[in-house]
């Protein structure tokens, strides 16, 4: 029994989407870094850490949401966001890229884009659940940092990060539309 969820799951279409990501000819996921100008290809068994630091900046502001209701400062929460992104994106070039396995010679060829991936995965059930999660995300996130009367820094992360889910939202609904 163990065999076949193994098989549901390797036959799965790819979990990793959105910017700088990519599917190669053998069709393995890569990351293609614009700064070192390399692909690193993403395996099945470090997605799920892959998956965490591609989310790295959107995961900040979320805790920068948190701290400003234990530290006394939005300038001492903005100063900690910006140690822990450092910190996030130190540990992602210098460890976790360097543990990937390299391909220079990388052609760019099938772009794997957020919305192109839902419409793959045929699952319309899941991405009406993403609209609605999304869109409560987007409502919520701002109605705490109204409720908690942030300083204007946490009000301004608050509005970004419901943005982004409205963004979110935008591309599911595309996604459904095009699943019909």
């Amino acid at each position: 029994m163990a065999q076949n969820k193994q098989k549901k799951v390797d036959k799965k279409s790819n979990n990793i989407s959105g910017r700088n990501i990519y599917l190669d000819r053998q069709g393995q996921t890569v990351y293609y870094d614009p700064i070192s100008k390399c692909g690193y290809i993403i395996d099945k068994k470090v997605e799920g850490k892959f998956f965490v630091y591609k989310n790295r900046f959107v995961l900040i502001l979320m805790i920068m949401i948190l701290f400003s209701e234990y530290f006394p400062s939005w300038k001492e929460v903005v100063i900690t966001g910006i140690a822990i992104y450092l910190l996030a994106e130190i540990l992602f070039r210098f460890k976790f890229l360097r543990s990937l396995r390299q391909t220079t010679k990388f052609n760019r060829e099938k772009r794997q884009t957020m919305l192109k991936s839902i419409i793959e995965s045929k699952d319309i059930k899941k991405a009406i659940l993403r609209i609605i999660l999304y869109l409560a995300f987007a409502i919520l996130v701002i109605l705490n940092a109204i409720t908690m009367k942030a300083d204007i820094a946490i009000l301004l992360v608050s509005i970004l990060l419901s943005i982004m889910a409205m963004y979110c939202v935008i591309v599911n609904v595309i996604a459904c539309i095009k699943m019909k």
